[in-house]
Protein backbone atom coordinates (compact mmCIF):
# COMPACT_ATOMS: atom_id res chain seq x y z
CA UNK A 1 0.00 0.00 0.00
CA UNK A 2 2.86 2.37 0.81
CA UNK A 3 4.52 1.68 -2.52
CA UNK A 4 1.23 2.40 -4.31
CA UNK A 5 0.84 5.75 -2.54
CA UNK A 6 4.44 6.67 -3.33
CA UNK A 7 3.87 5.74 -6.96
CA UNK A 8 0.75 7.93 -7.20
CA UNK A 9 2.52 10.80 -5.44
CA UNK A 10 5.45 10.57 -7.86
CA UNK A 11 3.06 10.57 -10.85
CA UNK A 12 1.27 13.62 -9.47
CA UNK A 13 4.52 15.51 -8.91
CA UNK A 14 5.72 14.74 -12.42
CA UNK A 15 2.40 15.88 -13.88
CA UNK A 16 2.54 19.13 -11.88
CA UNK A 17 6.16 19.76 -12.86
CA UNK A 18 5.61 19.43 -16.60
CA UNK A 19 2.08 20.83 -16.92
CA UNK A 20 2.79 24.59 -17.14
CA UNK A 21 5.00 24.09 -20.20
CA UNK A 22 2.34 22.02 -21.97
CA UNK A 23 -0.60 24.44 -22.02
CA UNK A 24 -1.87 25.85 -25.32
CA UNK A 25 -2.90 29.50 -25.43
CA UNK A 26 -6.12 28.91 -27.42
CA UNK A 27 -8.26 27.54 -24.60
CA UNK A 28 -9.32 29.24 -21.34
CA UNK A 29 -6.90 27.64 -18.88
CA UNK A 30 -7.73 26.90 -15.25
CA UNK A 31 -5.45 25.29 -12.66
CA UNK A 32 -8.06 23.22 -10.84
CA UNK A 33 -11.44 21.59 -11.50
CA UNK A 34 -13.85 20.02 -9.04
CA UNK A 35 -17.09 18.54 -10.34
CA UNK A 36 -20.03 16.30 -9.55
CA UNK A 37 -21.24 16.11 -13.16
CA UNK A 38 -21.68 18.66 -15.94
CA UNK A 39 -22.91 21.34 -15.47
CA UNK A 40 -22.37 21.08 -11.68
CA UNK A 41 -18.66 21.91 -11.77
CA UNK A 42 -16.44 24.85 -10.85
CA UNK A 43 -15.13 25.54 -14.37
CA UNK A 44 -16.95 25.54 -17.69
CA UNK A 45 -16.88 22.55 -20.04
CA UNK A 46 -14.92 24.66 -22.56
CA UNK A 47 -11.99 25.14 -20.13
CA UNK A 48 -8.62 23.45 -20.32
CA UNK A 49 -7.45 22.26 -16.91
CA UNK A 50 -3.85 22.09 -15.78
CA UNK A 51 -2.46 20.56 -12.62
CA UNK A 52 -5.55 18.83 -11.09
CA UNK A 53 -9.10 17.72 -11.98
CA UNK A 54 -11.22 15.77 -9.46
CA UNK A 55 -14.84 14.67 -9.58
CA UNK A 56 -17.43 12.00 -10.20
CA UNK A 57 -18.02 12.84 -13.88
CA UNK A 58 -15.40 15.22 -15.27
CA UNK A 59 -15.87 16.97 -18.64
CA UNK A 60 -13.51 19.61 -20.00
CA UNK A 61 -11.62 20.29 -23.22
CA UNK A 62 -8.31 18.88 -21.98
CA UNK A 63 -6.29 18.15 -18.86
CA UNK A 64 -2.56 18.52 -18.34
CA UNK A 65 -1.68 17.05 -14.97
CA UNK A 66 -3.58 14.65 -12.73
CA UNK A 67 -7.08 13.70 -13.90
CA UNK A 68 -8.94 11.61 -11.30
CA UNK A 69 -12.61 10.67 -11.17
CA UNK A 70 -15.19 7.98 -11.85
CA UNK A 71 -15.65 9.10 -15.49
CA UNK A 72 -13.03 11.37 -17.07
CA UNK A 73 -13.96 12.91 -20.43
CA UNK A 74 -11.80 15.26 -22.49
CA UNK A 75 -13.66 16.75 -25.45
CA UNK A 76 -10.73 17.85 -27.60
CA UNK A 77 -7.32 19.40 -27.58
CA UNK A 78 -4.29 17.60 -26.25
CA UNK A 79 -4.26 15.97 -22.81
CA UNK A 80 -1.06 15.06 -20.98
CA UNK A 81 -0.39 13.51 -17.60
CA UNK A 82 -1.99 10.79 -15.50
CA UNK A 83 -5.64 9.87 -16.01
CA UNK A 84 -7.02 7.62 -13.28
CA UNK A 85 -10.56 6.36 -12.61
CA UNK A 86 -13.12 3.85 -13.90
CA UNK A 87 -13.66 5.18 -17.45
CA UNK A 88 -11.38 7.51 -19.40
CA UNK A 89 -12.63 8.95 -22.71
CA UNK A 90 -10.33 11.31 -24.63
CA UNK A 91 -11.68 12.75 -27.90
CA UNK A 92 -8.38 14.48 -28.72
CA UNK A 93 -4.72 13.45 -28.41
CA UNK A 94 -3.30 11.89 -25.26
CA UNK A 95 0.29 11.72 -24.02
CA UNK A 96 1.42 9.87 -20.88
CA UNK A 97 -0.47 7.36 -18.72
CA UNK A 98 -4.15 6.42 -19.05
CA UNK A 99 -5.03 4.06 -16.20
CA UNK A 100 -8.77 3.42 -15.84
CA UNK A 101 -10.25 0.22 -14.44
CA UNK A 102 -13.10 -0.37 -16.92
CA UNK A 103 -12.17 1.48 -20.12
CA UNK A 104 -9.36 3.52 -21.67
CA UNK A 105 -10.55 5.21 -24.88
CA UNK A 106 -8.56 7.67 -26.99
CA UNK A 107 -10.02 8.89 -30.31
CA UNK A 108 -6.93 10.56 -31.74
CA UNK A 109 -3.18 10.04 -31.41
CA UNK A 110 -1.98 8.23 -28.30
CA UNK A 111 1.60 8.12 -27.00
CA UNK A 112 2.36 6.54 -23.66
CA UNK A 113 0.95 3.77 -21.51
CA UNK A 114 -2.59 2.43 -21.18
CA UNK A 115 -2.92 0.49 -17.96
CA UNK A 116 -4.74 -2.81 -17.83
CA UNK A 117 -8.49 -2.41 -18.12
CA UNK A 118 -11.42 -4.41 -19.45
CA UNK A 119 -11.67 -2.31 -22.64
CA UNK A 120 -8.86 -0.39 -24.37
CA UNK A 121 -9.49 1.47 -27.65
CA UNK A 122 -7.42 3.74 -29.85
CA UNK A 123 -9.49 4.88 -32.84
CA UNK A 124 -6.60 5.72 -35.13
CA UNK A 125 -5.04 2.34 -34.44
CA UNK A 126 -8.26 0.34 -33.98
CA UNK A 127 -9.08 -1.77 -30.93
CA UNK A 128 -6.00 -2.40 -28.85
CA UNK A 129 -4.46 -5.80 -28.44
CA UNK A 130 -2.98 -6.93 -25.17
CA UNK A 131 0.80 -6.69 -25.03
CA UNK A 132 1.71 -7.96 -21.61
CA UNK A 133 5.42 -8.20 -22.49
CA UNK A 134 5.99 -4.44 -22.61
CA UNK A 135 2.86 -2.69 -21.28
CA UNK A 136 3.91 0.54 -22.93
CA UNK A 137 4.43 2.09 -26.31
CA UNK A 138 5.07 5.15 -28.37
CA UNK A 139 2.77 4.58 -31.31
CA UNK A 140 -0.94 5.18 -31.82
CA UNK A 141 -1.80 1.52 -31.28
CA UNK A 142 0.35 0.53 -28.34
CA UNK A 143 -0.94 -0.35 -24.89
CA UNK A 144 -1.30 -3.00 -22.27
CA UNK A 145 -4.72 -4.46 -21.59
CA UNK A 146 -6.40 -7.57 -20.31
Amino acid sequence: MRAYRSFLAAGFLIAVAVSPALITAQEPVQNFELSLLPPIQIRGEDSAIRILRLGLYNKNVSVKGLDAGIVNRNTGGESKGLQWGLVGYVEGDFLSWQNNLLANITRQEFNGFQGPSIYNVLDQGGPCRSDSSTGRGTSRASNSGS
